[in-house]
């Protein structure tokens, strides 16, 4: 760049910069020693050339680091402006590979300090104000230039601002104001370098001589800014789901046994593993999914069990019948993955759906679970009857045993299964009539509406 009072073109990082607990999709920064970041649903650049008295514009709503930041000519002297990206795919290049190393070393220093552990970059951008002249009214002195940099990293997670400074020497010149700042700001999240003594502006150690300050790795005239923000339940709800999706596996991994989708919508409603989804979805969340397979009218199936690593299967039907798309997904919550998988077993031991596992002895007919829509309306439910344990050879024993499970699903009817009354076995009853069924073979589309 080669402007006076310039912004840089957007900076998109492939995996999102998190800034003080949000996720931001893209950078810029300006002449002036500031980067801002933005979403997507931002589309206007600020150009903010020199900071107010009071520090940081509390009135508007901009996420900003002040490297360095006062009103800056790129058009005087020799002063340039560089930066470059540095991505994991580029480790293979020497030059690459350093900065990588010296940006690991420096952030995981920095972190042990906090007794956290190493920190791995995938993503660096090295920002270079070098010989950088400040804005001049009248006399022009060649020599009074500033060199400093900032180098923002990424794991996808946490993010940190390594800030470095060479020879600063911009002098008070003609200029009324000297208000450079140094810091960074997210809404009411405000931290500003501070000046001691306060009024000490060209002194050493200085406002306008950072380079003679030690930073809290020891070295003079370098800073680190952790910029991940809250962590748990306080972070943004967007941030969370990407720092779960960065930790999750390959979806290779995890899809192991999924089935396929149907083709059409009439055979998904006949395939009873796959449950339409009726819940009322808010306006929002419409848009979204109408964004992701074309339309916002489809009809939404999901698998009504999960794999062993917690998957499922969502498929996505035309009114009219034909399948519009289909997606493997596992489920981001605040708290954790939904496993979708219950279990009843032995003398009356439960493990509900979120993990929770207790025993259960009392006698009688209850209700297991039971799927209500947003209405209020019942979807689904299971019941269970619980009797004392009963032998040929020793008669009832007092130990607690499901002898009976009955599944009524609104819309498709009611399967119900009774231990046999003598011996063993198992009796099976579809809408209250008996299915005679054999050990060891699969029954499927047994019950049609």
């Amino acid at each position: 760049m080669d402007t006076k009072d310039g912004n840089s073109p957007y900076i998109k990082p492939p995996i999102g910069f998190p800034f003080l607990g949000k996720l931001y999709d893209r950078i810029y920064f300006s002449d002036n020693g500031l980067v801002q970041f933005q979403s997507v649903a931002e589309n206007e650049q600020y150009l903010l050339p020199a900071t107010l008295a009071t520090g940081f514009p509390t009135d508007m709503n901009v996420s900003l680091l002040a490297v360095f930041w006062d009103d800056a000519d790129l058009t005087l002297g020799d002063g340039c402006l560089f930066y470059k990206e540095y991505h994991e795919s580029d480790m293979s290049d020497m030059y690459s590979h350093d900065v990588f190393n010296r940006t690991a070393i420096g952030v995981s220093k920095f972190e042990g300090q906090k007794g956290k552990p190493a920190f791995t970059p995938s993503w660096i951008l090295k920002i270079t104000w070098d010989h950088v002249m400040a804005v001049s009214y009248q006399k022009i002195n060649l020599s009074e230039t500033n060199t400093f940099q900032c180098i923002l990293t990424t794991d996808g997670v946490q993010s940190f601002a390594i800030l470095q400074y060479g020879e600063m020497r911009w002098g008070p010149g003609q200029r009324e104001h000297h208000d450079a700042l140094i810091g960074y700001m997210e809404g009411k999240s405000i931290h500003k370098e501070p000046t001691t003594p306060p009024e000490n502006i060209f002194g050493t150690g200085g406002r306008y001589r950072p380079q003679q300050v030690k930073g809290p790795l020891g070295k003079l005239g370098q800073f680190v800014y952790d910029l991940s923000g809250p962590h748990g339940l306080e972070a943004d709800s967007g941030l969370m789901c990407h720092a779960w999706a960065m930790k999750e596996p390959d979806p290779a991994s995890w899809t192991d046994g999924l089935p396929s989708c149907h083709c059409t919508r009439n055979q998904a409603l006949e395939d009873l593993s796959f449950l339409q989804d009726t819940t009322e979805q808010a306006s929002h969340l419409k848009i979204l999914r109408g964004q992701r397979w074309g339309g916002a009218g489809g009809h939404t199936f999901r698998s009504v069990l999960a794999n062993k690593y917690g998957s499922g299967k969502r498929c996505v039907y035309d009114p009219e019948g034909p399948l519009l798309a289909g997606y493997s997904e596992r489920y981001f919550s605040r708290q954790s993955i939904q496993k979708h998988i219950a279990m009843v077993y032995g003398s009356l031991h439960f493990i509900t759906f979120d993990g929770t596992k207790y025993s259960f002895k009392a006698l009688g007919e209850f209700v297991i679970m039971r799927l209500s829509s947003n209405t209020g309306s019942n979807i689904f439910t299971l019941q269970g009857q619980t009797e004392k344990l009963h032998t040929h050879t020793k008669g009832s024993i007092n130990f607690p045993v499901v002898v009976r499970m009955a599944a009524f699903h609104q819309g498709i009817g009611k399967i119900e299964w009774r231990c046999a009354e003598k011996g063993e076995g198992l009796r099976l009853f579809i809408d209250n009539a008996e299915m005679f069924v054999t050990v060891g073979n699969s029954y499927t589309h047994m019950m049609h509406r």
